[in-house]
This record gives C-alpha cells, sequence and structure tokens, in this order.
C-alpha cells in the first residue's frame, strides 16, 4: 500500500512539474525544488512551503485590508447562486480561449474559489493562484485540486517571462507591465470590472461611500491592452436570510464604516469580464 502524500509534499510534486515557471523575487533567478521543504534560486535564496502547502514568495509583510473573516465570507457568498451568473460566463470565456494545457495565473487569487472550480471544469490545466494576503492564500491552501498557490506581489510576480497562457485579474488591482511579461504573446488577460451598479444595495447601507464609477480602470486598461471581447454581467439576485451576514462581511466597503441596520433583500451583480491582449 503506497503512502498518502501530505499536502506539502504534493505541493512540492506540483512545483516539480511546473519546475520552467517560476523565478526567484530577490535576484530573479529560475528557482527549483530543493529536498525537503521547497525552493531555492540559484543564488542560494531559499523558500520554504508551509506543512499545508502554500509558497511564500513575499519579501515584506505588508497590511492588507482583506482579513481571515473576509474571505470565509467571500468563499461562502461567491460559492452561492448568488455569483452563478459570473461563473457561467467566465467558464465559456475560458472555454473560448482553449488553453488546453496552458498555465493560468489567477494573478490576486485571494481565497481561490475560482481556481478550485476551473479546475474540476478544465483538470488539464496548470493552475497557479496568487495573493499578498496570506490570510486569502492559507484559505486557498484548504482546496482540495492540484493548484499551486503562493504568497506574492503583483507588482513583482515571481514568474518568469513568457510563461502564461492566462492571466486571470477578479476583482483585484491590475499590474500591466508584469502582466505583460509573464504572459505569453499568443495569451490573453481575463480581467473582471465592477460596474457602476455592483453590490450597489451594500453601498446605500454604507453612510459615507460615494458613489462609484469604474470609467478610470477601464481607461487604464484600453491604455495598457487591446480589448478583445467584453461580457456584460448584470442582474439582481435574491438573499436569503442565511447569507445576510457573508454579504456584509465579504467586502472592504463595509471595514471601519457606518452602517444602516436594515436587511438586504437583494444583490445587484453588474460586472464586465474583459478579454484583452497585448497584441
Amino acid at each position: 500500500m503506497s503512502k498518502r502524500l501530505s499536502k506539502k509534499e504534493r505541493a512540492l510534486e506540483l512545483f516539480r512539474k511546473y519546475s520552467e515557471v517560476f523565478r526567484c523575487p530577490i535576484c530573479a533567478k529560475w528557482l527549483v525544488v530543493y529536498e525537503p521543504s521547497g525552493l531555492r534560486c540559484g543564488s542560494n535564496h531559499n523558500f520554504d512551503l508551509a506543512k499545508n502547502g502554500y509558497l511564500n514568495l513575499l519579501n515584506t509583510h505588508p497590511k492588507s485590508e482583506y482579513g481571515k473573516e473576509l474571505f470565509l465570507a467571500r468563499r461562502k457568498v461567491f460559492s452561492s447562486y448568488i455569483f452563478h451568473g459570473l461563473w457561467t460566463e467566465l467558464y465559456d470565456t475560458i472555454e473560448n480561449i482553449e488553453p488546453k494545457n496552458g498555465v493560468v495565473l489567477d494573478a490576486g487569487c485571494g481565497e481561490g474559489l475560482l481556481l478550485s472550480r476551473l479546475y474540476q471544469r478544465f483538470p488539464s490545466l496548470k493552475l497557479i493562484g496568487l495573493d499578498i494576503s496570506r490570510d486569502g492564500i492559507k484559505l486557498a491552501a484548504s482546496h482540495a485540486e492540484p493548484i499551486i498557490w503562493c504568497v506574492g506581489d503583483l507588482a513583482q510576480l515571481p514568474l518568469n517571462d513568457r510563461v502564461a497562457d492566462v492571466v486571470l485579474n477578479i476583482l483585484s488591482p491590475a499590474n500591466y507591465s508584469e502582466f505583460e511579461r509573464v504572459l505569453k504573446h499568443s495569451g490573453y488577460v481575463i480581467k473582471v470590472i465592477p460596474g457602476e451598479e455592483y453590490l450597489q444595495e451594500i453601498r446605500e447601507l454604507v453612510t459615507d461611500t460615494t458613489p462609484y464609477n469604474n470609467q478610470d480602470v477601464m481607461e487604464n486598461l484600453k491604455d495598457n491592452m487591446n480589448i478583445v471581447e467584453v461580457r456584460k454581467v448584470h442582474y439582481k439576485s435574491e438573499v436569503v436570510s442565511e447569507f445576510q451576514s457573508e454579504i456584509i462581511k465579504m467586502t472592504p466597503l463595509t471595514s471601519k464604516r457606518g452602517l444602516s441596520t436594515r436587511p438586504i433583500d437583494s444583490l445587484t451583480i453588474d460586472l464586465n469580464i474583459v478579454r484583452c491582449s497585448f497584441n
């Protein structure tokens, strides 16, 4: 009977398979697996895997407004019927690209739900989730699917040049110069940008917020990339009592701000799925 591998051992196996992908965030030399605990570059910078299988590739310890409670709430809400429309359109967008056995980087993956679902739909993909929040990556690493999880900085991606077929950037800040560096010439960035009515019911509860406008985000995208396709996702979803607490906790909109106490009966999902390239 074969020994069952630990999460750390399974993660090391994945890093061996992806040996051409990663580089040192300190000196930019290739990272390779060293036994028994992690990765090392040619300059002997070592990065040890956590026992639950994720790799910390950050040189600093930045504070994040995205904590464990937010990510737990987001996982529950995003995996529910409320965001079903988003997932359906995302799957179709990725399927149309046909990356097959390609490398997909989720830059700003949070709690990792999207990549977990993508693996179930497209098991041949090589999936990498990266986020600056250690709380988010710790939660992401609890998924059972064979996915590489890294704590890392979007402004200094720990990936070699031209290794990714797709970069996902879902409701997260972007760094287009780094996306261009790591993306293959034939690759795509898929970015999800909130529309003006996204979560408007939550915004209405916040007493000191201003109306949201995505014009600056869209203009920045157009200045850096060529838009290939835009899919609009817009609908209202009923909010049952089970999710009342989580929809408040899942967004930094409500952090340290005054809130109205009335319940939310429905939630507006207003999102733009933008597929774009650097060609």
